[in-house]
């Protein structure tokens, strides 16, 4: 039980980010759009889906959080308001759009992998009938297998791993400029 909670909020947390990116990214929607459009949402998730869908595809994304928001009742303002949420380095930096495509193309592989890998478990248990054999044991590792690929891939893709390259570049300098492993006569 605890387990198949964790993995449910894992992905609760996962959409999240995809829809925030994507709203917040309209330029990028796209090319995820037949992912988003099959992606298993619900609740407040699937109104947003719904209503980035409509309004996002239409041309003129210039003001497509404030159209979403007009619809969505609060739903928008509590996806923003998620810790997760406000830390995603896309969101962070809204001008770069090839972060924000990795981002949702990550998000989107890990969910679909770890979607995968629930489905492969179940259709193994259905035809697990007394000792599983080398098929079942192949299928499963597989599977396994892809999920742990899709959970790596975010970090080893990533070059600055989400950090602020511009900040941590003006912090070593001013480190330099003070040179602060001299010490100082007092």
């Amino acid at each position: 039980y605890l387990a198949a909670r964790d993995a449910t909020d894992a992905d609760r947390l996962r959409e999240g980010v995809i829809l925030a990116v994507l709203i917040t990214h309209p330029a990028v929607l796209p090319q995820f759009e037949a992912e988003l459009e099959t992606l298993d949402l619900s609740g407040d998730y699937a109104v947003l889906r719904t209503l980035l869908l409509r309004h996002g595809l239409e041309g003129d994304i210039s003001d497509l959080r404030e159209k979403i928001a007009g619809e969505a009742g609060d739903a928008l303002e509590k996806l923003f308001s998620l810790s997760h949420v406000r830390i995603t380095p896309s969101l962070r930096n809204p001008g770069d759009l090839e972060q924000a495509a990795a981002c949702v193309a990550g998000e989107l592989a890990k969910l679909q992998a770890r979607r995968g890998a629930e489905r492969e478990i179940a259709e193994a248990m259905e035809d697990f009938q007394g000792l599983a054999d080398e098929g079942l044991t192949w299928r499963l590792g597989q599977a396994a297998e892809a999920r742990n690929r899709a959970e790596r891939s975010r970090i080893d893709e990533s070059p600055d791993m989400g950090e602020d390259r511009g900040a941590l570049s003006n912090f070593l300098q001013n480190l330099i400029d003070r040179e602060v492993w001299v010490k100082k006569k007092g």
